[in-house]
């Protein structure tokens, strides 16, 4: 594929996706999502959907996290 250049861009268009993670019902936190990743530069775990640095990984979701969960009983 070659690179072309669009020159200025001055629209766009929006876009939507719906994503799915499964995570154990006990723990529901970043560290058993898929969409977490280590920064080794920075020593620290992100969020591949929101950008968002998460500190706490193992006990808590992201607060941009996306998903939202049905709690069976």
């Amino acid at each position: 594929m070659i690179w072309e250049s669009l020159g200025s861009c001055d629209n766009y268009i929006i876009g939507e996706a719906t994503i799915k993670a499964a995570l154990p019902a006990k723990a529901p936190y970043c560290q058993y999502c898929t969409y977490i990743s280590y920064q080794q530069s920075y020593d620290r775990h992100s969020c591949r959907i929101t950008g968002e640095w998460i500190l706490n990984y193992k006990k808590e979701r992201g607060e941009r996290c996306p998903f939202t969960f049905e709690m069976e009983e």
